[in-house]
């Protein structure tokens, strides 16, 4: 036992210094005059909160685990003194100071992204993409090189941003618009036709690239520079620094492209734990990596346990599609049975969609006892009304892009009652990029914008309809969404499971809001 005891030690603190420490500190600090809300968002793994108060002066540390993903704002001027917890820059539409990780959509706010990466790197990038309303530096513990290195962004928006982007309360200048996010034009966004540097021209965006030239701004800037550091890298992210650094960098490793969201957020049992930092007795590390063998070894059983679960949720699936339509619970359209109480509405497009990944997906959303509406087969007749009426009776609408979505008018039709509803504030909207990237919907590029150019030639005469649809297309994939990727090791079950988890919390959000709106 003696023998055995220098071999368990050295184990023992390597599970230590390599499971518990290997985190990234985000401390962000608060150098404004009055109170700000943070909000963190995760793509890829998790953080311990969605959002706090920081009064001025304080800073918090926020520990990210290897392979986060996700972004930081700040909201501004806010106060719940009306039931539900409201900003007036950056509010995030949970109704509380902690944020629902899924139904927050971009607003008009200053963001980082941050993507720590177990390959060895971690990389962040300031963006004005959505707009600007507070001052900001991000500063790397290990700024060795011009690849990491400070960076920060601070304007004077009486001077920087164009009097149709201003964003007023009570007569105050709070906030700066971006001009996609106002209008959501292919113009504005570099998107359809104007997708090239040539036809997508910076006039809204020139006094942002001067007062922050290391910040992203729009698609075809000079700018956009993400600076790469190594995955151990702190990071301090200061609001209403006293002064930004002064950024002079190779442009040849700027990245010009947008930082779409990742894949579903994994499963990261490891990243929530808090980093401990001090020294320790030998038998204070031996009882540390006894529990961490523990509960490896239990995370490795519950994996495999997940994915014999997955494994016959895809069979049973497959089976009972084969014995029975997973989509005969609901009446068929025909206006004679009262349509039952829908809470999610599914848009997608395809019969291969329909008896593949759409009809898993209904049935994993129903085995949580979630409401579902799917139409059975794409309308053939001009009247839609009966589709939007469900799209009417849903808190809930689910978005399904695949390559070929825009070969379908009814889907087209659908998204732009979705579009609709959402803008009155009646709907939440989740974005699903099935086998096809966030960046080829939102910019209409690749074979998505292929089959919307045929439908464009086709619907030539009818322009307003064709800007319905393109303005639809561009607000939705917009929103905070989530990929799959045929390339990426996620399994098409677990990816479903992940959107099912989305839909549970942004229904449980609804609910909390809802409750709120009620008791007043």
């Amino acid at each position: 036992m003696t023998e055995r005891l220098p071999l368990f030690f050295l184990l023992a603190s390597h599970l230590f210094v390599s499971g518990v420490l290997s985190t990234s500190i985000l401390s962000i600090e608060n150098k404004c005059k009055n109170t700000i809300w943070p909000v963190l968002y995760s793509w890829q793994s998790e953080v311990s909160t969605t959002g706090f108060a920081l009064k001025s002066g304080e800073t918090r540390d926020i520990n990210a685990p290897s392979s986060w993903y996700g972004l930081i704002s700040a909201r501004t001027l806010c106060s719940n003194s009306t039931g539900n917890f409201l900003c007036v820059t950056g509010d995030c539409e949970s109704g509380q100071i902690e944020c629902n990780d899924v139904s927050y959509g971009w607003s008009t706010v200053t963001y980082v992204y941050i993507k720590i990466d177990d390959g060895g790197t971690s990389t962040y990038k300031i963006s004005l993409e959505y707009g600007y309303n507070l001052p900001i530096t991000v500063s790397p513990s290990q700024s060795t090189s011009e690849t990491c290195m400070s960076s920060g962004c601070m304007v004077d928006l009486n001077k920087t941003c164009p009097d149709n982007l201003k964003k007023f309360s009570e007569g105050n200048l709070n906030a700066c618009s971006s001009a996609c996010q106002e209008s959501g034009s292919s113009e504005d966004c570099c998107t359809g036709s104007f997708n090239s540097k040539q036809t997508c021209k910076p006039s809204q965006y020139v006094n942002f690239e001067r007062a922050c030239p290391s910040a992203y701004s729009y698609a075809f800037g000079d700018n956009n520079i993400t600076f790469t550091c190594s995955n151990t890298t702190d990071y301090v992210i200061t609001f209403c620094p006293s002064s930004i650094p002064n950024i002079t960098r190779n442009k040849k490793n700027n990245n010009r492209s947008s930082m779409a969201p990742l894949p579903e957020p994994k499963d990261n049992s490891q990243g929530k734990l808090i980093a401990i930092v001090g020294g320790c007795s030998a038998a204070v590390v031996v009882i540390i990596g006894v529990i961490a063998v523990v509960m490896r070894a239990k995370n490795a059983r519950k994996k495999s346990v997940f994915n014999d679960e997955n494994s016959q949720m895809r069979s049973q699936s497959y089976i009972s599609m084969i014995s029975e339509s997973i989509f005969g619970e609901n009446p068929p359209m025909d206006g004679k049975v009262k349509p039952p109480n829908i809470q999610v509405f599914i848009n997608f497009r395809g019969e291969q969609l329909r008896t593949n990944f759409v009809g898993h997906l209904v049935d994993a959303l129903r085995r949580s006892e979630i409401n579902v509406f799917i139409d059975n087969q794409e309308q053939r007749g001009e009247d839609l009304t009966k589709l939007f009426e469900r799209i009417n009776d849903s808190g809930i609408a689910i978005a399904v892009f695949s390559s070929r979505y825009t070969q379908s008018k009814w889907c087209l039709e659908e998204l732009v009652k979705i579009k609709e509803r959402a803008d009155q504030g009646r709907l939440k909207v989740l974005p699903v990029f099935y086998k096809v990237t966030p960046e080829n919907v939102k910019r209409l590029k690749g074979e998505f914008a292929d089959h919307f150019r045929d439908k464009e030639l086709m619907f030539g005469c009818d322009e307003p309809k064709i800007k319905q649809w393109r303005d639809a297309i561009i607000s939705v994939s917009h929103k905070f969404g989530l990929t799959f990727d045929e390339n990426s090791s996620v399994l098409e079950s677990d990816f479903i499971e992940t959107i099912v988890k989305a839909v549970l919390k942004m229904l449980q959000a609804k609910s909390t809001v809802e409750s709120g709106q009620s008791s007043r």
